[in-house]
């Protein structure tokens, strides 16, 4: 089943997007690694005045978030670049529910930080 026109055009702009998409989903868990394997560097980097000892675990959640959702990130654009190439319905389906799985995710991220706003506030001062 070919495409003609405007779809083709809009199958192009899906194949690019979820190539960048890829891309930054293949490069966001190096981010995770660096922050497990050099937290000092980064501590120096963000001029933090905060020692290592202050907040070990939530570096180390940073970065095990930045590693499942780089992999996510990745999966999904593999969805939809094989899924637009191939015009696969089943995979466009796929990368569809995995878009509505990350939409949701940040709607219930979003209300629970307006929801707990003020222990966020309070939790993130360092002076």
């Amino acid at each position: 089943m070919g495409v003609e026109g405007l779809a083709k055009c809009m199958k192009f702009v899906l194949i690019i997007f979820n190539a960048i998409f890829v891309i930054l989903g293949a490069g966001v868990p190096w981010v995770g690694i660096w922050i497990l394997l050099d937290k000092e560097k980064l501590m120096e980097l963000a001029g933090s005045t905060l020692t290592l000892t202050d907040v070990p675990s939530l570096l180390q959640q940073g970065a095990y978030i930045l590693l499942g959702g780089g992999g996510f990130m990745f999966l999904i654009g593999i969805f939809g670049c094989v899924g637009a190439c191939r015009e696969s319905r089943v995979m466009l389906t796929m990368y569809g529910i995995l878009v509505l799985i990350v939409f949701t995710l940040e709607l219930v991220a979003g209300i629970l930080a307006a929801v707990y706003r003020g222990k966020i506030e309070s939790e993130l001062k360092f002076t």
